[in-house]
């Protein structure tokens, strides 16, 4: 389904364009093919097409005016370089459920316009591979991975001696919560469940 963005009316309505394909490959290769059309698209979804880091990097011209990328549920492996080429204006980047390999590799310019990338927290090819080390390296302007926050290492100190300081006698009342911390330079505070949502994130990079 392609559709201009609900929220654009009036002498507006076609000022922003919204593309959201799902499970539609031969479609959504014809959207990339095609990309230098939709010189308004600001948010492109391709969701479980079957896309692969070949398919991105096969675009025969790149859409600076993609603030939203969203290509969950694809095939993709190493595709940092191809969509930082083919999407330089990608604010927010969407990979969940794609088959991403870590770390980032440092190759080529860096995705400086990326603010918020999507992955999958509970990836186990991410265990000891310095993956937000190198993500944060390779977009050195990010600012959250998913919803979670991403703070300097100065700044992730003051927010744990907030933390620790404000909360302490609850957290010894309910026994639920407890630090911890990894080999890639971050910790969190695990509340009481093992749900990654309800995690509190400091990433000390």
């Amino acid at each position: 389904m392609w559709r201009v963005s609900d929220d654009v009316v009036g002498e507006e309505f076609y000022s922003r364009l919204d593309i959201e394909l799902c499970d539609r490959r031969e479609e959504s290769m014809e959207v990339l093919k095609n990309i230098h059309m939709f010189g308004k698209l600001q948010s492109l979804m391709l969701v479980k097409c079957e896309l692969t880091d070949e398919d991105i990097c096969s675009m025969p011209m790149p859409s600076k005016t993609v603030k939203y990328l969203c290509l969950q549920g694809n095939a993709l492996r190493n595709p940092w370089e191809a969509i930082t080429e083919k999407f330089p204006s990608v604010i927010h980047l969407d990979l969940r459920r794609n088959r991403i390999v870590y770390p980032v590799p440092l190759l080529g310019n860096r995705a400086t316009s990326f603010c918020r990338v999507d992955v999958d927290l509970d990836d186990e090819t991410m265990r000891g591979k310095g993956w937000m080390k190198s993500l944060k390296d390779y977009c050195p302007g990010l600012t959250h991975v998913g919803a979670i926050p991403v703070f300097t290492a100065e700044e992730a100190t003051k927010l744990e001696d907030e933390d620790v300081s404000d909360s302490e006698d609850e957290k010894n009342s309910e026994g639920g919560s407890e630090w911890s911390e990894s080999d890639d330079g971050f910790g969190c505070w695990s509340e009481a469940s093992d749900d990654m949502s309800s995690w509190r994130w400091l990433f000390d990079i």
